[in-house]
């Protein structure tokens, strides 16, 4: 009958000495507590951080949740993209929120004066596409251009703001009603920062011990850090909100009417679309300031990589492979960059005519301005989807590595912590 292995008691040998492509439990740490820990939080972390907007007015609840999931497939490849949304998001609502602190006397609709602030809440509930306006078929909106079709408008940042100028505001739902449409559960984050913390510590306290982490772990703690601050930047958000508030009948009219004439048939100013996707533009940020913070996000998750260098892994073929992906990482920030500025014409477009477009609005607007542009642009948006992909590969073989190579690991991954010596003492 085989001894079952066990980690050598060596400080050296449990960094040099490779043990068995897999461990068995209970006597030491295993391979699979090693893969379930990594595993449940990188996938339970990302899942509840996400805080989707509120979806296309034909979209079930199913649909609701596939959504979802493609963004959590989205946020394992590409955190810091999904970050710099959930920090758009929080620069939007805070702009709106300030806009209304700062306090502007109107002369339309002065009887609706009654809110003259609005929590941070709120200003992400208009910023998700939370105010939804019915138009009726005697609106002049249906003489517009390949409008006829159009049933309903969201109201963005930019009408919320251009009603408030004029002293309407009294439309926004409370911050008590928001707060119960909410899905948020409070004690499932809280035990999922427990789990983080814990892992954290675990962390620590190896490094702390010179036991060394698997690339799995530095991986997953990568992500963990993106989820945290996907928190933080989304506290306040509602959270799973399939349904809007609707504005309908004189109001629906009146406001129409109002924003109608503000911008007139040819101005954009009124937008119409059925809902607002993920990622939007910023309001009140300079764009250089906003490239460079892109910037210098996407740079950090191939950096942060980098810090397993040195690391062990299974073949030389694989660290060359892990190393050039990390190189990939930050330096394709410029075609970030130009994926960036390619989805804002997207996203401008689909803030004027997204009405006319129905399902998957970006995809077919990308299309359109493709078919529309001239040579140079062109070849922009071929070089753009070039490095996009070359940074897409990358990726997956960052998140394919981090796991094919716990095959072969240092013999120390397996050593159990002493928490008495990882507690500093005297």
């Amino acid at each position: 009958m085989a001894t079952q292995w066990h980690p050598p008691t060596n400080l050296t040998l449990l960094q040099i000495s490779l043990a068995p492509p897999w461990v068995p439990e209970p006597n030491q740490r295993g391979t699979l507590s090693l893969l379930y820990s990594c595993i449940f939080t990188l996938g339970l972390c990302v899942f509840k951080a996400l805080h989707m907007n509120i979806p296309p007015p034909d979209e079930g609840r199913l649909a609701f949740y596939g959504r979802k999931t493609k963004w959590v497939l989205f946020a394992l490849l590409a955190p810091e993209a999904v970050l710099y949304a959930a920090w758009i998001q929080w620069f939007n609502a805070r702009w709106l929120c300030g806009q209304f602190a700062q306090g502007s006397p109107g002369s339309l609709g002065e009887q609706k004066q009654d809110q003259e602030l609005i929590t941070l809440s709120q200003g992400f509930y208009v910023a998700m596409g939370g105010i939804v306006v019915d138009i009726p078929e005697t609106s002049k909106i249906h003489a517009m251009e390949g409008l006829e079709e159009v049933k309903r408008t969201t109201l963005g940042i930019d009408e919320v703001h251009t009603l408030f100028l004029n002293g309407y505001r009294g439309f926004i739902p409370s911050d008590g009603d928001i707060r119960d449409k909410s899905k948020a559960d409070i004690l499932a984050k809280g035990l999922i920062l427990f789990q983080v913390l814990w892992m954290v510590i675990q962390a620590t306290a190896r490094k702390l011990g010179g036991y060394p982490l698997t690339i799995l772990e530095v991986h997953t703690l990568i992500h963990v850090a993106c989820a945290l601050l996907l928190y933080l930047l989304w506290f306040e958000k509602p959270m799973d909100i399939c349904a809007p508030t609707i504005i309908a009948g004189p109001e629906a009219e009146f406001i129409l009417t109002f924003l109608y004439g503000v911008s007139g048939p040819f101005h954009h100013n009124l937008e119409l679309r059925t809902y607002v996707p993920n990622v939007d533009e910023v309001h009140g940020f300079g764009f250089r300031r906003e490239t460079l913070g892109f910037m210098t996000v996407c740079a950090l998750y191939g950096g942060l990589h980098m810090t397993a260098w040195s690391y062990h892994f299974p073949t030389e073929e694989e660290k060359m492979m892990w190393r050039i992906a990390c190189i990939l990482t930050v330096v394709g920030t410029v075609g970030a960059v130009s994926a960036r500025n390619l989805l804002s014409d997207c996203i401008w477009k689909y803030r004027r005519e997204g009405g006319k477009y129905g399902r998957a609005p970006m995809v077919k607007i990308a299309v359109e301005l493709y078919k529309k542009s001239g040579w140079v642009r062109r070849v922009k948006w071929v070089w753009t989807m070039v490095v996009v992909g070359a940074m897409i590969l990358a990726r997956v073989v960052i998140t394919a590595e981090s796991f094919a190579s716990l095959r072969a690991v240092p013999a120390g991954v397996y050593k159990t912590v002493r928490w008495a010596d990882a507690i500093p003492h005297f």
